[in-house]
């Protein structure tokens, strides 16, 4: 594993790697982790200057969830 400067990282590197991390994972994992991206490089981009590192993640579709509570009768 090599060390990298966030300021040298581009926006592909980011999404190849997240893809290989995660693209075997349920929509609502993958998004997930793309929000929790992008809130860094948010946060990151109001201190340094740098780019949005998450802007070719596309967010997947999550399916609606159809399940019903159990009365407790």
């Amino acid at each position: 594993m090599s060390n990298a400067l966030l300021s040298d990282l581009a926006a592909e590197q980011t999404a190849a790697v997240f893809t290989a991390a995660w693209q075997d994972t349920a929509a609502r994992t993958w998004n997930r982790h793309r929000s929790a991206l992008r809130s860094f490089t948010t946060w990151a981009a109001a201190r340094w200057s740098m780019n949005d590192l998450a802007v070719l993640i596309e967010r997947r579709r999550e399916n609606a969830d159809t399940t019903k509570a159990i009365t407790g009768t």
